[in-house]
């Protein structure tokens, strides 16, 4: 029989090859409906009975064996096959709607408007009243299809608030409302939307209408999440407006396909949400299951957290390093969807900004993979959250300060590892050799990671006796441990890998071997194919064998995800000239891949790549947003990347490396990004004794960390690095870090001390932007000093730099003419702020606000506004220029900004629009905001 496809969302429908295949209506079409609904397991007859018979006696059981074979004569024989007391629908999940509707919905990855997407096209699934014309009432069944469609409902409806179409919204909940007049969450998001549109009132009677209802119906008021939306929408909380809408996170992987055993388990893990300790510790050695008894646990209790599900893989144990505690908070904070993810200052701030982010939302939070307990203790929310946090470490400090329940996690049963092996391979397979199918489980140390391999293994192997698979198995169990010291039980693990590496074609096992390069866990397809050195399609033919045998597996369609003992075995087979190769591929790959990112970005100054080679295929971009996105997945990759490069003594690739992120990176205000990539480069540039490569990364530390507030350390960056210039007599390279030194000393209110620098420097400059930097930052630093009829005199002389400049060394510039002009209108205009000639301090912040926009300089654009509010309030027109810092604030909430902005916000926020920082133009803040490097 060809391709069969069952459709249940709408009337009963069979098809083969696209042709409807009548199906007689009454049991055989309610059997199928059942069989269809299981997903792939196997169906008891006793739940079938129950099902479809209800509880009637008698011959039931002869009556569904009738059914089941004119189900068979319409399907196939194949279809329908007996399996462990029950049946089970052989059709591919894919083929059944019901299954590709599920998969459409909970796929976790991707932006909002990806999953919103999915959702649409699993919602367009749909063609009626499910199950209709099955002629036998279902009503699990059709209940169930119904749950489902109203989730998929609720969820479309919040990504489309997080994407502020509230409108669209408030005009199609109406009535799903009221054809649900009990479902609160449907009634919640409607407040939320009609809130957006301006419709308070609307939104407030929906309340009373839900509140009024569940009264009359059931006798009990409204739940915690509709009556917090109605107290907010009365506070008029501004987190309700456009642009400050919290979308709940659901960012849980899928769980895993086969769970057997684990019952105690999971409900010592359903003590955490039904009031006992909110903080669980699952903890076990490798291939154990931690993480999939985790996830399959949290896909069952989702439902129980309204604040959504986190998830955060710390790398505590697998390639590379672990997540540092400072990027673990930044991670969390952006999958909130906090804008001040990544600078807020210490990392006792951060994780206090976390805690405060948590603090109103009951949220699931699966912290994976930690290292010990440093990493996780300041990534732990207050009340009302449920923290689980899976670790090969025991975590004793998280039981003795928090009070957290551990679980620790031990081998399967042997019943419940042969179980698991007859799940993957069949259980007809399995009990053909009850004797050698016992010894495979303990030969796999019943850990369910090597048994789930080995059973692959069994499962494509038909032809050969599993006794016959157990004997090898255990001769070469015997080979190896005489090459192990010690009871590890990575030695069963290598063998069972070894097993499924053998299987593969040789093509196969080079990717296979090649991915052993890779610093982190989850990498791009194309750099997997550069790493091995083959093409796009056949590394994704690879990645699709090796997931087949649960080697990989994709978290979005170019996302591979390796378990950290499968990169581990690819690792040690990886050795030598092969090794090196595909390093230096893997390197080449994001050099360039970074080089046309930036180029799509229009990143100036940004140095060339090597050249290309035949095989390695960089990524292209199509739009900012696609560079923009890759740019920000790729710094654990590159930073880990660039570390393996000087530990192999790569030292100029490092450089090169470095040297173009940094390029991206500059332009996003990330200094804690930069200090740690700019590190590396700096110890790879002195391993090879290079004085202009130690300069050039000083330099960019000494401005990473004065951007991190701390003027002390930039300062001796930067002196460290004009000791380097001095030493090599390289003058001009010394007048421009005496530049960059001026504006940490007038950050640090020490401008007399500037000034001097300034002109030195300007007397050995030739480049019209450097030149202009010099005059930009002497303006700041007289304006600082008091002497703001100087300062008006030298941002002069900025401005006719740049009006000076021309197109002949655009490659080589970090900032647009018009961008360079517009900064110094800022920074004009904070000078006759100080002569008090408001008015064309004005002009002069509008103009650079106008440019701003134009150049797409999201920087100048928030600090134009900031200077425009200040101009506007010393005027005496406060509501302008409180609604002007707001306008400054949205532009800082759409992007990452650095420790400056931040810290601006903040005080934007507490001061009622910065009336005590910016009372005298020229404030610290300013400071930092108007001084260009």
């Amino acid at each position: 029989m060809g391709t069969l496809r069952i459709h249940l969302l709408g009337p009963l429908l069979v098809q083969v090859d696209g042709e409807t295949v009548p199906l007689p209506a009454g049991r055989p079409a309610a059997l199928l409906a059942v069989l269809a609904l299981a997903g792939g397991r196997s169906v008891t007859t006793d739940e079938l009975v129950e099902q479809i018979w209800g509880n009637r006696e008698g011959d039931t059981r002869n009556v569904l064996a009738v059914g089941i074979s004119r189900l068979r004569k319409v399907l196939g024989t194949g279809a329908v096959v007996a399996q462990g007391g029950g049946y089970r629908l052989t059709v591919p999940a894919d083929d059944i709607d019901v299954s590709r509707f599920t998969r459409l919905v909970e796929t976790p990855h991707g932006p909002p408007r990806a999953r919103l997407a999915r959702v649409a096209e699993a919602l367009a699934l749909w063609r009626g009243e499910p199950l209709a014309g099955v002629g036998i009432d279902l009503p699990l069944a059709i209940g169930h299809l119904r749950e489902l469609r109203l989730r998929a409902q609720e969820f479309a409806a919040e990504l489309r608030l997080e994407l502020d179409e509230h409108h669209r919204v408030a005009a199609e909940l109406p009535a799903l409302v009221a054809a649900n007049p009990l479902r609160e969450q449907l009634t919640t998001l409607l407040m939320a939307a009609q809130y957006r549109c301006g419709r308070q009132s609307e939104a407030l009677q929906a309340f009373e209408c839900l509140r009024k209802t569940l009264a009359e119906e059931l006798g009990v008021d409204p739940g915690p999440g509709a009556r917090r939306m109605h107290q907010r929408i009365l506070q008029a909380d501004p987190e309700l407006d456009v642009g400050g809408s919290r979308a709940v996170p659901a960012q849980l992987p899928p769980p895993p396909p086969q769970l057997v055993g684990r019952d105690a388990e999971l409900l010592v893990l359903d003590d955490l949400v039904g009031g006992g300790p909110s903080i669980g510790i699952v903890t076990g050695p490798a291939g154990v299951g931690k993480t999939a008894l985790t996830l399959a646990w949290a896909h069952t209790v989702r439902g129980d957290l309204p604040g959504g599900q986190v998830y955060l893989d710390l790398n505590g144990f697998g390639p590379g390093e672990p997540l540092s505690p400072g990027d673990a908070v930044t991670a969390l904070l952006q999958g909130l969807a906090i804008a001040e993810t990544e600078s807020t200052g210490t990392l006792e701030g951060r994780s206090a900004r976390l805690r405060t982010a948590l603090s109103d939302r009951e949220v699931l939070l699966i912290l994976d993979n930690a290292r010990d307990s440093a990493q996780v203790l300041p990534l732990l929310p207050g009340s009302g959250c449920v923290t689980v946090v899976t670790s090969r470490a025991r975590l004793p400090e998280l039981t003795t300060r928090h009070a957290a329940r551990r679980l620790v996690l031990d081998a399967l049963s042997p019943a419940d590892s042969v179980r698991l092996l007859g799940s993957v391979a069949g259980d007809a397979r399995i009990a053909a050799d009850p004797e050698a199918t016992q010894r495979i489980a303990e030969l796999c140390d019943r850990l369910p990671l090597a048994t789930v391999i080995l059973a692959e293994r069994i499962a494509r192997s038909p032809d050969v006796p599993v006794g016959e698979l157990a004997a090898e198995l255990a001769l070469e169990q015997r080979r190896l441990d005489a090459l192990e010291v010690g009871g590890d039980v990575a030695v069963s693990m290598r063998v069972a890998l070894g097993w499924s590496y053998g299987a593969l074609p040789d093509a196969t096992r080079s990717f296979l071997r090649s991915t052993g390069a890779h610093p982190v866990a989850e990498f791009d397809l194309a750099a997997a194919a550069a790493a091995a050195g083959v093409p796009g399609v056949v590394a994704r033919h690879a990645v699709d064998e090796l997931t087949g045998l649960h080697l990989a597996h994709r978290v979005t369609g170019s996302r591979v995800v390796l378990h950290d003992l499968v990169r581990d075995y690819a690792g040690e087979l990886l050795h030598g000239k092969e090794r090196a190769d595909a390093l230096d591929r893997l390197l080449l790959w994001y050099q360039q891949t970074i080089a046309a990112a930036c180029t799509t970005l229009d990143v100036r100054g940004c140095p060339d790549p090597p050249p290309p080679a035949d095989n390695v295929t960089p990524l292209t971009f199509g739009t900012r947003a696609e560079a923009l996105r890759w740019c920000e997945t790729a710094g654990r990759a590159v930073l880990a990347l660039a570390d393996t490069a000087a530990r192999t003594g790569r030292y100029h690739s490092v450089g090169t490396l470095v040297g173009l992120y940094w390029s991206y990176l500059d332009t996003r205000g990330r200094p804690h990004e930069v200090s740690a990539i700019c590190r590396l480069a700096l110890n790879a540039a002195r391993a090879e004794g290079d004085t202009v490569g130690e300069a050039l990364h000083l330099n960019r530390l000494g401005i990473a960390h004065l951007l991190l507030g701390d003027s002390a350390v930039a300062e001796e960056h930067v002196r460290a690095a004009l000791a380097l210039d001095r030493a090599r007599g390289d003058h001009a390279a010394e007048a421009e870090t005496l530049v960059h030194l001026a504006r940490i000393l007038v950050c640090a209110d020490r401008p007399a001390e500037a000034i001097p620098l300034c002109r030195k420097a300007l007397a050995c400059l030739s480049r019209h932007e450097t030149r202009w930097r010099a005059w930009n930052n002497l303006a700041a630093a007289q304006q600082e000093a008091g002497r703001a009829a100087d300062a008006l005199e030298s941002v002069g002389r900025a401005l006719h730099a740049a009006d000076l400049l021309g197109e002949a060394d655009r490659r080589e510039r970090t900032l647009d003419a018009a961008a360079m002009r517009a900064y110094s209108l800022d920074t004009r205009g904070h000078i006759l702020l100080k002569l008090h000639r408001h008015a064309d301090a004005l002009d002069d912040f509008r103009h650079a606000h106008h440019s701003a926009i134009e150049l797409g300089e999201w920087r100048l654009e928030a600090e134009a506004l900031v200077g425009a509010g200040q101009a506007l309030h010393v005027q005496g027109r406060f509501g302008p220029a409180h609604q002007t810092w707001e306008k400054a604030l949205d532009v800082y909430r759409d992007v990452e900004a650095h420790t400056a902005a931040a810290r601006l916000r903040e005080t934007l926020r507490t001061c009622c629009g910065l009336v005590s920082a910016y009372r005298k133009p020229g404030g610290r803040f300013g400071l930092a905001r108007r001084i260009q490097t």
